[in-house]
């Protein structure tokens, strides 16, 4: 609209019709005040972000704090930062560490230009206290990092300064662990890290890399800990450690580090050697690791069928339980078959007249895992039932005649047997029997194993050698020929289990 006002007064001043000396001053002014009027509408009307210069890249400033950096004899709880701009913490639960460390944390918060940290717990006499930031401080627009920063000051006269820095490794691979509190000990008993909280703290960062800070010239143990319960010792037997095997004196030495010179962002001017102060050791490798530990408890108990007993404890054993019958007088009723961490058992019923029991009464003495996390003698009696009906018994409402027993026939039960054989065979495996029941009685020499040679079956050497931790398992031993064909049979009838049963024929190819 504008725009077509100025056409028109341009028409208009090219038809000698406007004339400057001839416009009456009313006109004129009012000319005036309404092209000022719609430019300024017109300029309301079109708002857009201005223009911007180059994007931010410069970290916040520290002007200054409250109280100073290591100021001594300071009792209040309240420590304030201020900078040059607006500020804010990058997750501050996991980066803020607080030595020595507080039963009750800190409230930490950012607000404004300024960052203040409250402490919740009454503070220490003669100690200095630091808050290591790490690189949690950035400005709040383009959270440019401040850097690696902590503040300390003391309660005392003095403001230690000594560091113990170093890596937390993965035991199982190496690899670098972050997010983990490692800490010292002053007390440099070996149980003192499990009835005392740790003297000062760090954390790892994504590398591994730790540096406690603000440590007194003295002797310290050096300790890692997945707290679990952030007690900052270790009082669960659960919870990851790592230990280093000496103990730690910190030191300072002068040393020197390249100071680097820019002409542009590209192009070096000058690298300057500049002296400073290094602190050590700045190189203790801690392996990280899970103590094998497990709650001892009686799981599972079952009977799964007349002839056996199944018990599952929660975690491998050192020792057996010991089984009482309390419902008979048998002795030598079962035999035992134990896995090598003895946390699963199974008892085979050998004596017929307890299997017959439909109810087994037992008494079960073992260690379990009490609430000191110590392995203490319990007492337990069993009740196990067979819901299953005895082979030899036979239900009282059945009324047949021994015409109709004859001429019926009863299924053979055989004893079955897993043979992991696959089609193709490793050539350096070992092929694994598995019965359903143990062994008893094996009658002369009913397996065979034969390899083709010109379409022929000849015979080859083998073994079949009993399993020393598992009672029904035996193992195929063999020389396996690359490429071969093989067969194994086994006759039946020639292999007979402690209830009786025998086997079937079995004939299997493989290569």
């Amino acid at each position: 609209m504008v725009l077509k006002i100025l056409v028109h007064l341009h028409k208009y001043e090219r038809c000698n019709c406007f004339k400057r000396e001839q416009m009456p001053p009313m006109k004129i002014l009012y000319s005036i005040s309404l092209i000022s009027a719609l430019l300024l509408t017109c300029a309301c009307a079109n708002t857009g972000t201005p223009g911007g210069g180059p994007k931010d890249v410069t970290p916040p400033t520290l002007l200054k704090t409250e109280p100073q950096e290591n100021q001594t004899n300071y009792s209040k709880k309240r420590v304030t930062l201020y900078f040059d701009e607006l500020v804010s913490l990058d997750n501050p639960a996991q980066k803020v560490i607080i030595s020595p460390p507080q039963k009750i944390p800190p409230i930490t918060k950012a607000i404004a230009n300024k960052i203040s940290v409250l402490f919740e717990d009454s503070l220490k006499d003669e100690t200095t206290y630091t808050i290591d930031f790490t690189d949690a401080i950035v400005d709040y627009n383009e959270k440019n990092k401040f850097g690696d920063y902590a503040f300390s000051f003391s309660t005392g006269a003095v403001v230690d300064s000594f560091r113990i820095s170093g890596v937390l490794l993965d035991a199982s691979n190496l690899n670098p662990i972050s997010g983990v509190i490692v800490g010292v000990h002053e007390d440099l008993n070996d149980s003192a890290f499990t009835t005392k909280a740790l003297t000062r703290i760090s954390k790892t960062n994504q590398n591994g890399f730790f540096s406690i800070k603000g440590l007194p010239k003295k002797p310290f143990r050096v300790f890692a800990l997945g707290d679990k319960n952030r007690d900052y010792l270790f009082d669960q037997p659960g919870e990851p450690i790592a230990f280093y095997d000496s103990i730690v004196a910190p030191w300072t030495e002068p040393c020197q580090r390249p100071d680097t010179i820019w002409k542009d962002t590209v192009t070096v001017d000058t690298i300057i050697m500049r002296k400073i102060t290094c602190f050590k050791p700045d190189n203790v490798l801690l392996r990280y690791f899970t103590e094998d530990f497990g709650r001892q408890y009686l799981a599972k108990r079952e009977r799964p069928s007349r002839e056996q007993i199944g018990l599952t404890f929660g975690y491998k054993s050192k020792t057996l339980p010991k089984l009482t019958l309390l419902n008979s007088n048998a002795q030598n009723w079962f035999i035992s078959e134990v896995n090598p961490s003895r946390d699963s058992l199974r008892y085979w019923i050998t004596d017929s007249s307890v299997i017959k029991m439909d109810t087994l009464l037992i008494q079960l003495d073992y260690l379990k895992t009490d609430s000191a996390n110590l392995l203490s003698p319990r007492t337990d009696t069993l009740k196990l039932i067979s819901r299953t009906q005895h082979l030899a018994a036979k239900s009282p409402n059945a009324k047949k005649s021994k015409k109709d027993d004859a001429n019926k026939s009863i299924p053979v039960v055989h004893l079955d047997a897993r043979i992991n054989l696959p089609a193709k065979l490793d050539v350096n495996a070992v092929p694994v029997i598995e019965w359903e029941a143990p062994v008893r009685t094996t009658y002369g020499d009913p397996w065979h194993l034969y390899k083709t040679k010109d379409t022929t079956w000849i015979r080859v050497p083998f073994k079949i050698d009993k399993d020393t931790t598992f009672l029904r398992r035996y193992n195929l031993i063999a020389k396996w020929e690359f490429g071969g064909e093989y067969k194994l049979d086994l006759d039946s009838g020639k292999i007979e289990s402690l209830y009786g049963r025998t086997n079937d024929k079995v004939s299997m190819t493989f290569r």
